[in-house]
C-alpha cells in the first residue's frame, strides 16, 4: 500500500510542477468517476429497495478516498462523494430526503473512521504492519458500521414508516463493516498491485491471475450453484480460503484483498438470486445475510491477518539478511583483523579477509589454539586472552585492557599486534590492531627528536665556536699583517690561519646541520660538482657497477648551492649503487640542457616553460613497483632492510631541489632499473663583483660604536678599525649602547652589533637605536643567518650583515660599503 499513500502526510506538500497542476483536474475527474462506478456496483448488492444491502462499498471508497489525500482536499472529497451518491440515489428511484439522511450518516461515519486511522497511523502507510489491519478492522466493526447504523435507525424512527427490527440495525452494521473491509484495503492496495506487476516477469503474473481465477472458480462452483444441488458443496465452502491464502503466502495483502471481492461479490449475487450454500439454508433471507457477512467479515480479517503476518516475515527476514550482509561487509571490510569464536556447538570460528592476510588463514581442519600456535602465541598470552574472554563475558565489566603481543605474520615477518577482546552473547570476538609501522614510526620520532635535540646543542656549541674563532682569526691577521714577510713567524701564522679557516668549514656545516645556518647560494657551472661527485661514485661503487659519464654542451649555470646539491647528486647515486649491489649492473650520470615544452608542463605541472640544466641518475637494478614509486619521496618510507636507511634521503633530495625552484621526476619498473630526472632552472644572473682587501680600506673620520657581549671580539673590531684610521667605541651591553646614543655629544657614524645576546638581540637593539638616531646605519654581526631574509632585514633597518668569523679585511670592506652606498640601496650580505 505505500506506493498509493506515499503523499500522505500531516504537513502540507511541495508546491506541484506545472505539468502536475495542470493534470489534477483529470485526477478529480477519474476519481469522481470511479467513485460513482462503486455507488452503481453497491445498488447491485441491495436484495430490495427497502433493504440493506449485504454489504455496502460506498463506505469503503470513502474512507480510502479521504487517507489518499491531504487533509485540506477532504472538504472536496467531501462534498463530491454526498453529492454523487445523493445523485445516483435519485437515479435509481430513492426519495431524495430519505436519501440525503442516511447518506449525510454514512459519509459522516466515513470522515470520522478516516480521522480515527490518520490519527492511529500518523504519517505512516496503511497496512504496513499486521496491528494496523486489526486496527482498521476495529474501526469497521466498532464504529463505521454502528454508526451508519444507529442514524439510520434513527432515520427510521423520525419517519416511522415501518416497525422497529433489531435485526435490521444489526443487518446494517455489517453491512457497511464489510464495505470498509473489501474496499477500502482493495483501494489502497492498488498502489502496491500495479507496482509489483510492473516488477514481475511474465511467470509471476501468470501465478497472479491463476491466484484470482482460482478466487473465481471456487466462487463460482460454492455461491453460484443451485440451491437444490448446493448441499452437497457445502463442504467446498472451506476451500475457498485456499486462493486467499495462496496470494497472502505469495504476493501480499494486495492480492488477498482481490480475491476477497471477488468471492464476496459472487457470494452476494448468489445470495440475492437465491444461489449458494448459503441460500440452501432454510433460516429465511434475512438470517441468510446475516450469516453471509458474518463469513465474509472474518473471513477476511483473518485471511488479511494471515497476510500481514507473512508480510511482516517477509520484511523481518529481509532485515535480517540485510543486517548479517552489512554486518559482514563491516567486518570483512575492516582496518583490523577479527577472529570470533564460541555459537552454538559445533559452529566454526569466523576470521576475516584482513586477519587472514595479516597473521594468515584459519583453515576448516584448523583449530583455533592450533592457528595461535603456528601465529606464535605463548602460553602466556593464550592465558591473558582466556582471563579476558572472561571478565568481557561478565555484564558490567568493563572493557579489559588490550593485551600487547608479538605474533608472526602471514609472510613469517614479525608484527606488534594489540589484542582487543570483547563479548557478543555466547561469542568471544577478538581484534587484531597492527602496529607493527605505528612502533617503527614512533621509534623513527624518537630518533628524530633526539636528532634534533642534538641539532640545537650543535647549534649553541658551534655559536660559542664562531665568536671563538672570530677572535683567534681576526688577531693573527693583525698579527701577520706586522711581522715581515719571508719571516718564519708568519709562516707558523699562516699555518695556524689556514687551520682556523678548516675550523670555521666545520662550524659552518654544524650549523648546517642544525638548520641554523643558511646555504649559501651563488650563480653555480654545474660542470664541477658533476663530476667531482662522479668521480667520487666511481670510487665508491663496487667492482661489478660500470660508471658512465656524459655532459652535453651548453649547459646553462644555475642560481643555488653548491654543498646541496651535491648532495643530491650523491644521495641519487647512492641509491642507485645499492639497488645493484648484488647483480651489477650499469650507474648513468649525465649533465644536459633541456628547454621545457608545454607538453612536459602538462604532464609535469611543477615544472615551467623554460630552459634548464637537467642532472639525471639512472641504474639498471632491480626497478621498483608503481606503489612504491609514488611513496618514495614520503619521510620515512624506505624498501631498504633495518639498519640500511632511514627513509630520510630521497625526502631530503625532494626538499632540496624543490627549494631551488626546480623539480625531480622518477622512473621505474621491477626489472627495468630506476631513473631520475633533477630539473634546475636556469639563472641569467652574473657572479657578483668583490672588492680586493684594499679597497675602501682606510676609515679615516669615521666613528664606530661596537656592541658585543665577548670582549676580546670587541677588542678585536676596536683594532681593526682603529688600524684602518677609524675611531671605535666599544661596548658589551645593550644599556650601555644607547646611552652612548643618547648622549648628544657623542658623535657615532655607525653601529656594529651581535645578534645573539644575553640580554637583548641585535635585532631589538637596532629598533631602539633607530628610534635615538634615525639615520644612523647598523651593521649585523651573526654566526648564522637562517632566518635572516634581506626583506626582513631591510624593514628592521639594517644596513648590513657581516659572517662570522670574519677576517679583518671582510670587516673593513663591509664597513666601508655600508658607508658609501645609498641607505634606499638595500642590505649588504657578506
Amino acid at each position: 500500500s505505500a506506493p498509493i499513500v506515499s503523499n500522505i502526510a500531516t504537513h502540507a506538500p511541495a508546491p506541484a510542477p506545472a505539468f502536475a497542476r495542470s493534470r489534477a483536474p483529470l485526477r478529480w475527474l477519474a476519481e469522481a468517476a470511479a467513485f460513482t462506478g462503486v455507488v452503481f456496483f453497491a445498488y447491485t448488492l441491495v436484495p430490495h429497495p427497502r433493504e440493506a444491502a449485504i454489504w455496502w462499498p460506498p463506505i469503503g471508497a470513502v474512507v480510502a478516498w479521504l487517507l489518499t489525500r491531504p487533509r485540506r482536499d477532504w472538504p472536496l472529497v467531501i462534498a463530491l462523494a454526498w453529492v454523487i451518491r445523493i445523485a445516483v440515489a435519485v437515479a435509481m428511484g430513492r426519495e431524495f430526503a430519505h436519501g440525503a439522511w442516511v447518506i449525510a450518516g454514512s459519509i459522516a461515519a466515513g470522515v470520522c473512521s478516516a480521522l480515527l486511522l490518520r490519527r492511529y497511523l500518523g504519517a505512516r502507510a496503511p497496512f504496513s504492519e499486521p496491528y494496523d489491519i486489526v486496527a482498521f478492522a476495529v474501526v469497521a466493526v466498532c464504529f463505521t458500521g454502528p454508526f451508519v447504523a444507529a442514524s439510520t435507525a434513527l432515520m427510521r424512527m423520525a419517519y416511522a414508516d415501518s416497525v422497529f427490527n433489531w435485526l435490521s440495525p444489526v443487518h446494517r452494521s455489517l453491512s457497511e463493516s464489510v464495505g470498509v473491509i473489501l474496499i477500502a484495503p482493495f483501494l489502497l492496495t492498488l498502489g502496491s498491485a500495479l507496482a509489483w506487476w510492473r516488477s514481475q516477469r511474465w511467470l509471476g503474473r501468470l501465478e497472479f491471475i491463476a491466484q484470482l481465477l482460482a478466487s473465481l472458480g471456487f466462487g463460482v462452483v460454492v455461491m453460484l450453484v443451485p440451491a437444490a444441488d448446493a448441499e452437497a458443496r457445502r463442504p467446498f465452502m472451506a476451500l475457498m480460503a485456499v486462493p486467499s491464502a495462496w496470494g497472502a503466502a505469495r504476493f501480499g495483502l494486495f492480492a488477498v484483498v482481490w480475491s476477497q471481492l471477488i468471492t464476496g461479490s459472487i457470494a452476494s449475487w448468489g445470495l440475492i438470486h437465491g444461489r449458494g450454500v448459503i441460500a440452501a439454508l432454510p433460516i429465511g433471507l434475512e438470517r441468510q445475510s446475516l450469516q453471509l457477512q458474518l463469513w465474509m467479515l472474518v473471513s477476511a480479517v483473518v485471511i488479511m491477518l494471515a497476510a500481514g503476518a507473512f508480510a511482516s516475515q517477509r520484511r523481518s527476514v529481509a532485515r535480517a539478511r540485510a543486517s548479517e550482509a552489512r554486518f559482514r561487509r563491516l567486518v570483512e571490510s575492516a582496518p583490523v583483523g577479527m577472529l570470533v569464536e564460541g555459537g552454538e556447538e559445533g559452529e566454526a570460528p569466523y576470521h576475516n579477509p584482513r586477519l587472514a592476510a595479516l597473521l594468515g588463514p584459519l583453515e576448516p581442519s584448523d583449530t583455533t589454539a592450533a592457528w595461535w600456535q603456528r601465529a606464535g602465541a605463548s602460553d602466556d598470552v593464550m592465558l591473558r586472552l582466556t582471563d579476558a574472554a572472561r571478565v568481557a563475558s561478565l555484564p558490567g565489566a568493563p572493557a579489559p585492557k588490550p593485551i600487547s603481543v608479538e605474533l608472526m605474520g602471514a609472510d613469517r615477518v614479525p608484527r606488534q599486534i594489540e589484542l582487543h577482546v570483547s563479548a557478543a552473547g555466547d561469542r568471544s570476538i577478538t581484534a587484531f590492531v597492527d602496529l607493527t609501522e605505528r612502533v617503527r614510526l614512533e621509534g623513527e620520532l624518537r630518533q628524530s627528536h633526539k636528532l634534533e635535540a642534538l641539532g640545537t646543542l650543535a647549534g649553541g656549541v658551534a655559536h660559542d665556536f664562531n665568536n671563538i674563532l672570530a677572535t683567534m682569526l681576526g688577531n693573527l691577521e693583525l698579527i701577520r699583517q706586522g711581522v715581515p714577510a719571508g719571516h718564519e713567524t708568519r709562516a707558523m701564522i699562516d699555518d695556524a690561519t689556514a687551520a682556523g679557516k678548516r675550523a670555521t668549514e666545520t662550524v659552518r656545516k654544524v650549523l648546517a646541520f642544525s638548520q641554523q645556518q643558511e646555504q649559501e647560494r651563488g650563480v653555480l657551472a654545474l660542470s664541477e660538482l658533476f663530476h667531482d661527485a662522479a668521480a667520487q661514485l666511481k670510487s665508491d661503487g663496487p667492482a661489478n657497477v660500470t660508471v658512465q659519464v656524459a655532459e652535453g654542451r651548453d649547459v646553462p649555470q644555475v642560481l643555488g648551492d653548491a654543498t646541496q646539491l651535491t648532495q643530491v647528486l650523491m644521495n641519487l647515486g647512492a641509491n642507485a649503487l645499492h639497488a645493484m649491489r648484488a647483480g651489477g649492473g650499469t650507474l648513468s650520470l649525465a649533465l644536459e640542457k633541456v628547454d621545457v615544452t608545454p607538453e612536459m608542463v602538462r604532464r609535469h605541472p611543477e615544472l615551467k616553460l623554460g630552459r634548464y640544466a637537467r642532472l639525471t641518475v639512472g641504474d639498471t637494478g632491480t626497478g621498483m613497483s608503481a606503489a612504491t614509486l609514488e611513496r618514495i619521496f614520503e619521510p620515512f618510507f624506505t624498501t631498504k632492510h633495518p639498519g640500511e636507511g632511514t627513509g630520510l634521503g630521497l625526502a631530503l633530495v625532494h626538499g632540496v631541489v624543490h627549494s631551488h625552484d626546480g623539480a625531480i621526476i622518477a622512473r621505474s619498473a621491477p626489472g627495468q632499473g630506476t631513473w631520475f630526472g633533477v630539473y634546475l632552472p636556469a639563472t641569467v644572473e652574473t657572479v657578483p663583483w668583490q672588492m680586493t682587501s684594499d679597497e675602501g680600506a682606510s676609515l679615516e673620520g669615521t666613528r664606530t660604536l661596537v656592541l658585543d657581549d665577548e670582549p676580546a671580539l670587541g677588542r678585536l673590531v676596536r683594532r681593526v678599525i682603529t688600524r684602518a684610521g677609524g675611531a671605535c667605541v666599544v661596548v658589551n651591553t645593550a644599556a650601555e649602547a644607547l646611552a652612548v646614543l643618547a648622549d648628544p655629544t657623542e658623535r657615532v657614524d655607525l653601529m656594529l652589533t651581535d645578534l645573539t645576546m644575553p640580554d637583548r638581540t641585535g635585532l631589538e637593539v637596532a629598533a631602539d637605536a633607530r628610534r635615538v638616531r634615525p639615520e644612523l646605519p647598523v651593521l649585523l654581526m651573526t654566526g648564522y643567518s637562517a632566518t635572516l631574509s634581506s626583506e626582513a632585514l631591510k624593514t628592521d633597518g639594517i644596513a648590513g650583515v657581516v659572517q662570522k668569523p670574519f677576517t679583518p679585511e671582510e670587516m673593513l670592506r663591509a664597513i666601508h660599503e655600508v658607508r658609501s652606498a645609498d641607505p634606499a640601496s638595500g642590505t649588504a650580505n657578506l
